[in-house]
């Protein structure tokens, strides 16, 4: 028993440099209605009863804790820390002489503004003077469902800080060793896209996140104002790990080719984790019963064992070198398990810092593992891939001895028949250069017949005296011009043969007109696609047909006494298949007589048409309006 009273407690330096556990000298008052002031208890010391005989009815009832303390006249250390673990809700008030001189605030679901700047979520620092009593008073409410621990303890401030100090380091050791191989493992799938990296990095982030959720740092930073649901975070996190390990497991069962039900069985087992997250959220925000959860998610870790206790002795046989390093991971998270059960079942609360300490050492470990494994497995897949490179190479240098022996083969047959292909093609291209000097033969006398022909008639134009005879040798002079036309353009075209249309036709006019209508009188607008050309076969038909409606203008359409501008319109299109020529006078039209369809002129136009593969469309108002349409050569021999 401590020296002074029963219920006093006298606090000394040497006392004070290790916790001073102060719960035993508490004596406590409940309040159900959990509206009374610091100052009410205070005045009801009276009511308050031991602590040994204190009973709690309902784990989330608000209750106070009275002590007394008296600091020795000689202490020094008078800055001492009152630090307590995982209570939701604690107030401190601190009285002498029967007057209140502090209240502060802190716990788990405080909101930190309420908290002072000198405290911590679960720890409060005063200073109190030497040779003073004191009363403490501390209510309590935990409203997580949890039974309250009342563990409270006194210690010097700067000691206890610095005992924080080293756990922090190491804390934070071992989250920075996590959190460096998580970076690794994304690292290592990102370039060498690699699942198990993958899963490796879930499993690391997962339980690192976990850890860090637990303590009270991560609640202060990221859920200042709302730390209730902070602490809603910590088992999505490490189920969230618990997926990745499992993602891990259905990996290694995919490689030794085990039997669907143990994959699906793995399958269930992560939807069934996802499912108890979301009911596990759903309870503690609608219900605020944390412990309920707690008590679900401990009965989820015995399905979890039997899980590996199925899959593991039967995929354990199949594993090669690579793969035990996963196989000694799965033991230690299966051990993991039982010690978090273990820890769980009897500290509850007490126990987060141990479980956070004790996950973060097995992540740590478990991740090493699966890394080892994977780089192992890495080093087989590369060796095997070196072997099968070297098989593949020799199988390769083979296969081009047996092609080059058959390419020199195949050389030597084929240097013979480009022999006889050489000399082959010496002989048509001996035949083709006497073709095309025939040809050229052909075409210098076709043209030199074609000229003769005309001259002759031009010179016999001025014998001929009647008016008649003139009209023939002037037809006739217009269709050998024209098929001159046709032979200089054929001749001149090249390998084509093929003619532009709006320079044949220009030519035809000009032609033409210097046989009637040397004067100008008629003027001739044509309108042709720039596009159109035709071939050998159709120039010609098509040149007689333009120079046969010329010639039938300026024959019949335009006499002398006519007193409006002569006008001649042609216009050549292509349409789907076809070419369509339109020709179009002002003439007399049916004041002159009508020309007969069995006439030379309309015999030859539509004998032309057909040889076209066209039609002939006549139509008189005010002039003769021809529509000449025909098949389009080059539509037909792209299409056919």
């Amino acid at each position: 028993m401590p020296s002074g009273t029963a219920e006093v407690i006298r606090l000394t330096d040497d006392r004070i440099t290790a916790p001073l556990v102060i719960t035993p000298f508490f004596r406590a008052y409940a309040d159900p209605e959990g509206s009374m002031t610091g100052s009410e208890a205070y005045l009801q010391g009276n009511r308050f009863v031991p602590f040994s005989d204190f009973n709690l009815k309902k784990p989330d009832q608000p209750f106070w804790l009275r002590l007394s303390l008296e600091t020795a006249g000689n202490l020094r250390r008078n800055h001492l820390s009152i630090h307590f673990a995982s209570l939701t809700y604690v107030d401190l008030y601190i009285f002498r002489q029967g007057k209140q001189i502090l209240h502060r605030q802190a716990g788990a679901f405080r909101e930190k503004r309420l908290i002072d700047q000198q405290d911590e979520r679960f720890n409060f620092h005063v200073s109190l003077l030497p040779g003073h009593t004191y009363t403490l008073l501390i209510r309590v409410h935990h409203s997580n469902q949890y039974q309250p621990n009342t563990m409270f303890a006194v210690q010097d401030q700067f000691v206890y800080q610095e005992n924080r100090r080293i756990t922090a380091s190491i804390h934070y050791l071992l989250l920075g060793a996590i959190s460096i191989l998580s970076c690794y493992c994304l690292l290592a799938y990102v370039f060498i896209r690699y699942k198990p990296f993958l899963w490796t990095f879930f499993f690391l982030a997962g339980v690192a996140a976990f850890s860090y959720a637990l303590d009270p740092d991560f609640i202060d930073f990221f859920f200042p104002n709302r730390p209730k649901t902070g602490w809603l975070l910590p088992p999505p996190f490490l189920h969230l790990g618990v997926i990745g390990f499992y993602l891990m497991v259905l990996h290694l069962l995919r490689l030794k080719k085990a039997p669907r039900r143990f994959s699906n069985a793995g399958q269930l087992l992560i939807l069934l984790l996802i499912l108890f997250d979301l009911f596990g959220l759903l309870n503690k925000v609608i219900g605020s019963n944390y412990y309920q959860t707690t008590r679900y998610h401990l009965l989820l870790v015995f399905v979890h064992l039997a899980y590996l206790s199925w899959v593991a002795p039967r995929l354990w046989k199949k594993l090669d070198a690579a793969q035990r390093y996963w196989g000694y991971a799965i033991v230690i998270f299966a051990a993991t398990t039982v010690f978090i059960v273990a820890v769980a079942a009897l500290l509850k609360e007490d126990g987060y810092p141990l479980l956070s300490m004790g996950s973060k050492i097995s992540a740590l470990i478990m991740g090493i593992l699966f890394l080892m494994g994977i780089n192992r497995q890495q080093k087989q897949y590369e060796e095997e891939k070196f072997m099968a490179l070297r098989r593949l190479n020799e199988l390769q240098q083979r296969h081009t001895e047996l092609v080059e022996k058959k390419v020199t083969e195949r050389t030597k047959q084929l240097a013979h028949i480009n022999e006889r292909l050489e000399r082959q093609r010496a002989l048509l291209l001996e035949k083709n250069q006497h073709i095309e000097t025939l040809m050229d033969e052909l075409n210098h006398r076709v043209k030199n017949n074609l000229q003769m022909l005309y001259s002759l008639n031009t010179l016999q134009l001025p014998k001929v005296k009647d008016r008649e005879g003139k009209r023939i040798l002037d037809d006739t002079r217009a269709r050998v011009k024209s098929m001159m036309l046709v032979n200089e353009y054929l001749s001149g075209s090249g390998s084509s043969k093929a003619v532009s249309a709006a320079a044949f036709m220009e030519d035809i006019i000009r032609q033409v007109r210097q046989i009637y209508d040397r004067d100008n009188r008629v003027s001739v607008a044509g309108d042709v696609q720039q596009h159109v050309h035709f071939d050998n076969r159709t120039a010609l038909p098509f040149g007689l047909i333009v120079t046969e409606l010329l010639t039938n203008v300026y024959k019949h359409a335009f006499p002398t006494e006519l007193s409006r501008q002569p006008l001649v319109n042609l216009s050549l299109a292509e349409g789907q298949g076809t070419i369509v020529l339109s020709f179009e006078d002002n003439g007399i039209g049916t004041d002159a007589p009508v020309q007969s369809k069995d006439s030379m002129g309309m015999l030859l136009i539509h004998g032309l048409a057909r040889q076209l593969k066209g039609s002939v469309k006549l139509r008189r108002e005010q002039g003769y309006h021809y529509q000449i349409t025909f098949v389009n050569p080059n539509y037909a021999d792209s299409h056919y």
